[in-house]
């Protein structure tokens, strides 16, 4: 992965790396079923894709490997795909509905 010097976007990638370090206090945040939400900061985003990225790298994926994801909560699948999404690899999102029969 490359960070750029500059604000120039070149890949989907560097769109998280400069939302996070040129707002670092902003973020997104996920509803829950309570309607509570939680919030997570750009760079706190950033810090956890990278993490299940190199999870994901030990695993032994490599980019273009299709990754399955099929997380229990939000709060899991956006760092999951972002991870996807640095490591170059393929998501495909799995919910509850599809093992309904």
């Amino acid at each position: 992965m490359m960070y750029h010097n500059d604000d120039t976007i070149k890949t989907l990638q560097d769109i998280l790396i400069l939302a996070a370090r040129n707002y670092p206090d902003r973020g997104i945040g996920y509803v829950n079923p309570d309607e509570s939400i939680v919030f997570q900061t750009y760079p706190e985003l950033l810090d956890k894709a990278l993490h299940l990225l190199s999870g994901l790298l030990s695993k032994g994926f490599s980019a273009g490997d299709k990754v399955i994801l099929a997380p229990d909560h939000n709060t899991e699948t956006i760092p999951l795909l972002w991870a996807c999404f640095i490591g170059r690899f393929i998501p495909t999102n799995i919910t509850a509905a599809c093992f309904i029969q």
